[in-house]
């Protein structure tokens, strides 16, 4: 019976464990700011160079990429991202989505040459680059040894980089 009964208490606990949310979420923005994505690459490059701030550019398949999901759930709508982002950096999403439908042929065919120009071999990647194309930082994954804290670090090193 006293099994039985430890058994239901380290089965609860660990059912309680598993939708736990902490007051300070990170998942979520409570501030209701957005993120500010740039149509083109041509024309975050023309942004970022008069605005003088690097690129952020995400190598995603949203719709059908876990570790993508991960990425924007975690990442792309945590409230210190958003503000850093926002702030200090010019954003484009190369995405690949499945079906390609709903994507124009011109988008895919610049989304390719983004991937190939900066040997992207896994999704999500995420890589900040000088407004004339210079790598600055780079982060492939999101989970499994690095997550929300690793990127605003590789950020914030780029960040750095992009300065001297």
């Amino acid at each position: 019976m006293k099994k039985t009964i430890l058994a239901l208490i380290v089965i609860s606990a660990l059912l309680q464990w598993s939708f736990y949310k902490p007051a300070n979420n990170l998942s979520g923005s409570k501030t209701g700011k957005e993120l500010k994505w740039v149509k083109s690459f041509d024309d975050a490059k023309k942004i970022a160079s008069r605005k003088e701030k690097p690129i952020f550019i995400l190598f995603t398949g949203s719709d059908w990429c876990p570790p993508c999901k991960l990425l924007h759930k975690n990442l792309l709508e945590n409230e210190q991202f958003i503000e850093l982002a926002n702030e200090k950096l010019i954003l484009y999403k190369a995405d690949s989505p499945r079906p390609r439908e709903n994507m124009d042929a011109e988008t895919i065919k610049k989304n390719n040459e983004l991937k190939n120009l900066y040997k992207v071999r896994g999704f999500p990647t995420v890589v900040v680059v000088s407004p004339s194309g210079e790598e600055l930082g780079r982060r492939v994954g999101f989970g499994y040894g690095g997550g929300i804290q690793s990127h605003l670090d590789m950020i914030e090193k780029a960040l750095e980089k992009y300065k001297k």
